[in-house]
Parts: structure tokens; sequence; C-alpha cells
């Protein structure tokens, strides 16, 4: 929930001030909400107090003034009015004295901190419905709030600071100077739930980027090659489960039929509940193909490996779609995915998505065909340090930019791994809810002990990954999921393919407890927890 100073709404509030309060409090924890700030504004000739119902700052987005109107209003040439007691009363233009105040906000912040870019964008909330007429160019919809449309506020604020686009502050000092100026009693805690929703802000930046980038990429390529294959390759985090999504709803919102295929099970199941989108198929090769081409047809060649069925129904029935995309591709057979391509026509296309760090350290395998290939090199579910790591782990290049975010942590299990497991889960659940967390391990044989070792300590835990206490499973089963907080028992020797899929889950905090000598190579990108 986002920081309120003060924590309490005035006595004297408006019905409108008090409905945005409380639709405020959705923000997350990485928001900081400071209401009904007077100030004197001594840059003019003459002083001036001013007074806005919200100022919202954040620590990456800058700072939004967001002035909040009860009632209707209308806008006639120009002219604003707002209804009171069925009389129309003229007044002045609420976006101007939106504009004032932040200018005069970001001025008096200039001269009483030294802070040489202040970020800040502007809103108004007419919490009784959007005013009619023609509200002008100084208006747009993006800075036109509702009551109704903050039932979304964190969704509707991040579009308010994407439509202003002020980067950011310059430094994480400017924002703390800033913060202290507005509001001197406040104090924001680097908590971990803290670190974790202001990860989870950039880390949804990065992807909406990298959505946008790779979906003009394939575009270009689909346009000007020969080839109609596509091989995007990345190592874990970088976004391509996400994007062989997006690009599935793209193509069938065209009209076009799709076919989505994933390998692991809880995977297939995210994208299938992701997917239910009209003209696309989604789920595993069996599953897809019954779609295509009904159970029946597909049960008729029971027995026969699933690569020559593929090619049987073609055969007898033709080749049902415009676009095969194909999640986790290094893990499908060589010959099923040859097979699965003739399920497109011959003027469709074809995009797989792999990491080939999962087959072998070097990044260098490939699929058998000809593709236009390119890379995704720019890792946007892991923060910064996650993310050295699993590079590290992987033989992937380390990446130098990323997300700000904790190190991850490292505990040495040899004589203890349950009891050190269960108090890296009781430390994080702390400060996040068990739907934060997961607990994966190398292998399964420890969970029994684990689970009765967490319960001793009162943490529910849930028998799969959609429970509503903490999930404890394996890397197998994890494969393609991710968590914002992952705790790691590297309970086997399995090869560090296994270790390198599971540090790769964690978006925002890691906790490593395994064999000291196994990971000495990779702990001086690691805070002991001794």
């Amino acid at each position: 929930m986002a920081r309120f100073f003060p924590r309490h709404q005035r006595a004297n509030a408006t019905r409108g001030e008090r409905i945005v309060f409380e639709r405020l409090r959705s923000l997350n924890d990485s928001w900081c909400v400071l209401h009904n700030l007077a100030y004197v504004d001594s840059g003019q000739s003459r002083l001036r107090i001013g007074e806005s119902d919200f100022v919202l700052l954040h620590p990456r987005h800058g700072l939004l003034i967001m002035e909040v109107k009860d009632g209707g209003y209308r806008v006639t040439d120009r002219q604003w009015f707002a209804s009171r007691r069925g009389t129309d009363v003229p007044l002045g233009d609420p976006f101007d004295q939106a504009v004032r105040n932040r200018y005069a906000l970001a001025n008096w912040l200039r001269r009483s901190t030294g802070i040489r870019q202040v970020p800040a964008g502007h809103c108004v909330v007419f919490t009784d419905g959007r005013p009619s007429g023609n509200l002008g160019p100084h208006a747009p919809d993006a800075i036109v709030l509702t009551a109704a449309s903050l039932e979304q506020a964190p969704v509707l604020v991040e579009r308010v600071m994407a439509h202003w686009d002020q980067r950011g502050w310059t430094s994480r000092s400017d924002f703390e100077q800033a913060l202290a100026a507005l509001a001197p009693s406040a104090v924001v805690a680097r908590t971990l739930r803290y670190d974790v929703d202001l990860a989870a802000d950039d880390l949804d930046r990065l992807t909406r980027r990298q959505i946008q980038l790779t979906g003009r990429q394939l575009e270009v390529l689909a346009g000007t090659s020969r080839r109609s294959a596509s091989l995007v390759l990345g190592a874990a985090g970088t976004g391509k489960t996400l994007l062989a999504q997006e690009r599935a709803r793209e193509l069938a919102a065209r009209g076009l039929r799709v076919a989505v295929i994933g390998q692991q099970r809880d995977l297939r199941l995210e994208i299938r509940r992701q997917l239910r989108v009209p003209g696309v198929s989604s789920g595993d090769p069996q599953d897809v193909l019954c779609d295509l081409f009904g159970a029946d047809r597909v049960g008729g060649y029971e027995g026969e490996p699933l690569w020559a069925t593929v090619l049987s129904l073609v055969e007898a029935y033709g080749r049902p779609l415009d676009c095969l995309i194909v999640d986790e591709a290094q893990s499908h057979d060589e010959d099923l995915l040859v097979a699965l391509r003739e399920l497109v026509r011959p003027d469709g296309s074809v995009v797989l998505f792999a990491d080939p760090y999962q087959r072998d350290r070097s990044g260098t395998w490939r699929p058998d065909g000809a593709f236009n290939e390119f890379w995704l090199t720019e890792n946007c579910r892991n923060t910064l340090p996650i993310a050295k790591l699993v590079a590290r782990v992987s033989g992937a290049h380390t990446p130098f930019t990323g997300p700000d975010g904790r190190r991850p942590r490292f505990t040495d299990g040899t004589a203890d791994l349950v009891g050190a497991c269960v108090d890296a889960v009781v430390e994080i659940l702390k400060d996040l809810p068990t739907s934060q967390a997961v607990l994966v391990t190398a292998t399964q044989g420890s969970h029994p002990t684990i689970r009765r070792a967490l319960a001793d300590q009162g943490v529910r835990v849930s028998p799969g990954l959609r429970g509503d206490g903490l999930a404890v499973c394996t890397v197998r089963q994890f494969h393609g999921c991710e968590a914002p907080a992952v705790v790691y028992a590297d309970d086997g020797d399995e090869d560090w393919t296994t270790s390198y899929i599971a540090v790769s889950r964690a978006c925002a905090f890691l906790h490593v407890v395994g064999g000291h000598g196994r990971w000495e190579p990779f702990r001086f990108l690691m805070e002991d927890n001794q």
C-alpha cells in the first residue's frame, strides 16, 4: 500500500478528496502520497500561497500534482462552469490551476533544495464524472481522471506519468531530498516490500519496452526477408514468454489463426489462462493438435511418435495455422520442432523463442532449419544484482544495466539445509505475503521435511503453485514461472542448468541455501547470511 503523509485525512476534507484518498491506497509501497500540501511561492513579485490536493512522489517516476474537483462541470467556448444547486457558476480552468501548482512547487523545490531537475506532471480528478464539452488541447484524455477510473489507480497513475515522460529523478538522493523538503517527518524505510514494489515498477517498464521493440523487429523481418521462420534467442529473464503471448494476441487481433506451444506443465497452464483469445490455440503439442484437428482424429494415431502424428494430420487435413509460436523451443524434441512447422500455411510464419544456455553453457544451441535470428539482450525479469548472478551461473554475458535491488543472499546449508531454508522463508514473510514468495528445490527429496518444518513455524504451505499458502516445489515444476522473492534450496548434486533456472526465477530478492564449496565461485556476487 502507498505511504501517506500524514497518515490520516484532515477532518475537513471534501467528499472527493476522501474518495481519492481511499483509491490511492491501492498504489504499491514505493509511492509516497502527500495530501493537502500547502506552500508559499515567493518566486514572483508577490507572495502566493498555494495548496495541492495530492502530491504523489516516486523514486523512479518523479512527482505528480493531482487536483480534485467535486460536482458537475461543463465547458462552453473555453469557459468552465460548475453546477452548484442547479445553477451554472463560471469558474477558472482547473487545468490552469494544476499547471500553476505544478510549476510553483517545482520551482520551490529547486530553490529550497538545490535539485536541478524536478520531474513533475499534473492531472485533474473529477470525482462526479468527466466534464462535458471540449476541454481543450491542454487537457488530453491521459490527465483527465474520474473517481471511477481510479478504481484501477496503479495502472492509471502509471499512464499519467508515462504521458509526461519526465524520465525520473537524476539520482535517488534528489527524490529523498524532495520528500524530506515536502514532508520533513517522512521516513521511507528500505523494507523488502518497498524494494520489491520498486523493482516491479522498473521491470514492468522494461518488459513493455522489450515487447514493443521485438514486435517491430519481427514485423521488419517478416516484411523484408524471404524466410518465414524467426528464432528469438535470449537468456532467462529476457521476456521470451511474455513476448510470445503478446505476439499471439496481436496476430489473433488481425484475424489470423495462431498456436502457442509451451513445454513445462505449469507454464502451459499459465499460457492457456493468459491466452483465452479467439483464434489462439495454446498448450503442449498434444493440446494444440486436439484443438486444431479434434481429439478423435488425433486419437486415431495413438502409438505413433508425436512428430509422425503431426505429419499424418497435415497430410490428411491440411495446414490450419497462419502462425506457430513455440516457447522454450530448446526443450522440445528436434524432430517434433521440424514437424510442427508443417502446421503453418505456405504464406504463414513461425517464431521460436529459446534459451540456448539451457542446452549448453556456450549459448550456441540452434534448432535445425533456416531462421531470421536475433537476440534479446536486456534482462526484464531480474533486478541487476540477481541478473549478474544469473549470467555468471549460465555462462551468458554479464549485464551492465538494470533495475537496482538487493544483492542475492547466501547461506551455507551443509549442516542444516532445512533449518536454513525455513529461517530464510520466515525472514521474507515478515515483509511479504506468501503469494509473493516461493521455495524451490533442486530435488523433491527434502519436501516432506521442509513442509513439516515450515508448518511448525506457522507457515501455511500450498500443495501447488496456485494455492493461498507458500509454494514449495522443484525447479522443474517452477520452470517458466517467476516470483518477487525466491528461496532456492540446492539440495542435490544437479548440473548447473538446474541452478541457473532456479536463480533466474527471482525478480527482486533471492536467497540461496547450498553447499559452501559448490557456490564458492559465485560468492563475490552474493551477501553471506551467517
